[in-house]
């Protein structure tokens, strides 16, 4: 609270972020660790609602780059936090966080978000559509 450019929430992941969940076949089904894709998507977000752009418009992900430094578990309250640390025209600058319950971090990552026109993109996917009577 009172921190501008920062967003902050409780994150508590279920069953279905479990690496046993995911579909690589080699993963005991009793593992408790969140897969590696659910902390990644965990740390782009918020990012992106840090930032001060116009959300009637679009944002996309440019880059993103970071570290996961402990294992993070099935069950238990992380708090992640996203940080814009600026914004100039269409391109942002952000970081965000995953800590657990002591205040420790368990990962991180900084991130470019770019603000789109959709009026660029209008008609650019139009030769890949199918067309009536087309399968």
């Amino acid at each position: 609270s009172g921190r501008p450019d920062t967003v902050a929430t409780v994150w508590q992941p279920g069953p279905t972020f479990s690496s046993a969940a995911m579909p690589d076949g080699a993963t005991p089904p009793d593992d408790v660790r969140v897969a590696t894709p659910a902390i990644w998507a965990a740390l782009d977000c918020p990012g992106a609602w840090a930032t001060e752009f116009d959300y009637g418009r679009p944002i996309v992900l440019g880059r993103i780059t970071g570290a996961i430094y402990r294992r993070i578990e099935v069950g238990k309250r992380y708090v992640v936090v996203g940080y814009c640390r600026s914004q100039q025209g269409r391109k942002a600058l952000t970081a965000t966080a995953i800590y657990d319950e002591a205040g420790a971090p368990a990962a991180a990552a900084e991130a470019i978000w770019l603000q789109v026109d959709p009026a660029a993109f209008a008609g650019l996917l139009d030769d890949y559509r199918p067309r009536a009577g087309q399968a």
